[in-house]
């Protein structure tokens, strides 16, 4: 049994359009961190801005609202100053999913982030430990033919 409650992570009101499917999304975000287990000051919320990146305002949590899509550059900052907080991404939905990625990618190619966290955080391989193992055999067999490292 879970030791937190959706209502442990809930803050303040939503000020978003009813109907709006911003509502949804938060209430699914509270469920599922009260299902992860988490204390909710083990967690930080950052979003980009825009109407749903509102989204910092109504967690319990530790929040930090970005200017447009930098939410994982901030994000990377403090997975670097070693704290020990889960992340979810607030940005503007499926609106900047290609800045994310190549922030990610970005991050990884500069070493400043793992492979293993960036394939996690990207959220498009199915199977993570099968998409790290593609990524590392692909990059052995171009440094094998001297070719230019492929990049994930």
């Amino acid at each position: 049994m879970c030791e937190y409650t959706a209502k442990d992570y809930k803050k303040g009101q939503p000020r978003w359009c009813p109907g709006c499917g911003d509502h949804f999304f938060l209430a699914s975000l509270h469920k599922a961190m009260a299902e992860i287990g988490k204390a909710p000051w083990e967690n930080a919320v950052i979003s980009g801005i825009g109407c749903s990146s509102r989204l910092p305002y109504y967690m319990n949590t530790y929040a930090m609202q970005t200017i447009h899509g930098r939410a994982a550059a901030i994000s990377t900052g403090d997975d670097l100053a070693a704290l020990k907080i889960e992340h979810e991404f607030a940005e503007p939905f499926n609106e900047d999913v290609t800045a994310r990625w190549a922030a990610i990618g970005r991050a990884v190619q500069d070493g400043v982030m793992s492979l293993e966290k960036g394939v996690e955080l990207m959220g498009t391989a199915d199977d993570v430990t099968a998409e790290i193992e593609r990524i590392k055999q692909a990059k052995a067999e171009a440094s094998m033919n001297n070719i230019i490292e492929p990049t994930f």
